[in-house]
């Protein structure tokens, strides 16, 4: 999770870098001696407070040159970025969510479409702690139902987990079954 909050922090933060460089397009070049004065002019205009300066002795137009730093936009890609970072981060988490962005209608297939790796993700978190109930409650003796601890999925999660867990234990069955059957041929034929 470290990860997918540093991901949003560094994204967050080009986005905040490249609206002041919309905002401020322009890098001034000034004399040592003005620098004083133009980062204190510069800080009320970034601040967006106008500023008015009236002393035309001490800021000679000769001495300042505005060069254009032409940053490309790209805080809307930078958005989508975001968005991918964070339905990946659910998707780990085992939080169903749809990675697609469609302006038209999805079809069930595509909505669906990441349940097995969600399912894997939350099984991948489900079953050592699982486990470590399992240890605890026969470390310290807890053998009523009442007293046991445990943990749970949501309802409907739990429901896809159960159906995953019939699937794969139905083929476990049918791949023995078939091995069983493989044998007794060689068997036979021997």
């Amino acid at each position: 999770m470290n990860l997918f909050a540093m991901r949003l922090y560094e994204a967050e933060r080009t986005c905040d870098t490249n609206l002041k460089a919309q905002k401020t397009p322009v890098m001034l070049i000034v004399d040592e001696k003005q620098r004083l004065l133009m980062e204190n002019l510069y800080s009320q205009y970034d601040g967006n407070r106008p500023f008015i300066f009236g002393d035309k002795l001490q800021l000679d137009k000769g001495l300042i040159q505005a060069v254009k730093t032409d940053a490309p936009f790209l805080l809307d890609k930078i958005q989508d970025y975001k968005k991918e970072i964070w339905n990946e981060a659910l998707t780990f988490l085992g939080i169903n969510n749809i990675m697609i962005d469609k302006k038209e209608r999805l079809i069930t297939d595509e909505a669906n479409s990441n349940n097995e790796l969600i399912n894997l993700n939350l099984q991948s978190f489900l079953a050592p702690r699982k486990l470590a109930c399992e240890q605890f409650n026969e470390k310290f003796g807890v053998t009523g139902t009442d007293k046991a601890i445990d943990v749970r999925v949501r309802s409907d999660l739990h429901n896809i987990v159960k159906n995953m867990q019939s699937t794969v234990s139905d083929f476990q069955d049918m791949k023995n079954e078939i091995i069983d059957k493989t044998k007794l041929e060689t068997e036979v034929r021997e």
